[in-house]
């Protein structure tokens, strides 16, 4: 279960809390939501490293390459959404990349793909939160992997959530030109 912190935070107000190795926090819209640091689960990273390798594939297949593949709670602040979170797998554009500070351990600004990967702690609010936060922030792909059905739903801005199934494929559109994942191999 998360809680919600009842007065506004900004991200530096966010940024100076005390690390808790004991719990997660992000910043959602200006609002502190904290919850008991999961464990992390086979599915979980089994799906997180399938989809790095899918996306490294993919970029390193593009010439020149048009960003990078960044895993592992990837930190990201979108400062036009009052929001800081950690990514699981996200790819951010090298124009979003030259912009950084060399000295922030955080990412400034969207990625182009965001991908979250269902963790049994979720829950519904803070996951359509987040996903909210992602698309007004200028994110134009968000994958939700659910490793237990073995599901991806794709969000974009001004579409309807797309549910795809095993059989089925991601393609990346315009906003990631040549890329096709086949769901099945998200989950290999």
């Amino acid at each position: 279960m998360s809680t919600v912190a009842s007065e506004r935070m900004s991200l530096d107000e966010f940024h100076a809390l005390p690390d808790d190795p004991a719990v997660d926090r992000m910043l959602l819209f200006g609002e502190l939501v904290e919850r008991p640091m999961t464990k992390r689960n086979r599915w979980h990273a089994g799906c997180e490293a399938a989809i790095v390798h899918l996306l490294e594939a993919w970029n390193r297949s593009q010439s020149p390459r048009p960003g990078k593949v960044f895993s592992g709670e990837a930190g990201c602040d979108l400062p036009v959404v009052d929001s800081g979170v950690g990514i699981d797998v996200a790819f951010f554009s090298n124009d979003v990349l030259d912009a950084q500070d060399e000295e922030s351990p955080y990412i400034v600004g969207p990625p182009v793909l965001a991908v979250e990967i269902l963790s049994l702690s979720d829950t519904v609010e803070d996951l359509h939160k987040k996903v909210k936060a992602y698309l007004q922030a200028g994110v134009k792909l968000v994958w939700v992997v659910d490793p237990y059905d073995r599901t991806v739903t794709v969000h974009r801005p001004s579409k309807p959530p797309e549910m795809l199934v095993t059989g089925q494929a991601i393609e990346g559109g315009s906003d990631v030109p040549g890329l096709s994942v086949a769901i099945d191999e998200t989950f290999e």
